[in-house]
């Protein structure tokens, strides 16, 4: 797993600091990759991705993921409020 300092995510073209953790899943059967990107909801805030919004992850300078958020779904607990955005590689 690399440090959350050398991972960039950038959402229509604003990097993007509110995200908690990001899972790409890329494999030689499939052309395009995925990406999984939680992030917290901010309090009293309009969350602002969207499905379509244009989305890239950077590994290091290196692209991982260039693509689009495919859904968005939250998740309210007690203690956590968190919002899982899929993201689909551009083929």
């Amino acid at each position: 797993m690399l440090p959350a300092e050398t991972v960039t995510v950038v959402v229509n073209g604003a990097p993007y600091q509110g995200w908690k953790s990001v899972t790409v899943n890329q494999s030689f059967d499939n052309a395009a990759g995925t990406a999984i990107l939680v992030v917290s909801e901010t309090q009293f805030a309009k969350f602002p991705i969207k499905d379509g919004a244009q989305v890239q992850i950077l590994l290091g300078t290196t692209p991982a993921i260039t693509g689009y958020v495919q859904t968005v779904d939250g998740s309210d607990t007690w203690t956590s409020h968190e919002i899982s955005l899929k993201i689909d590689d551009q083929t």
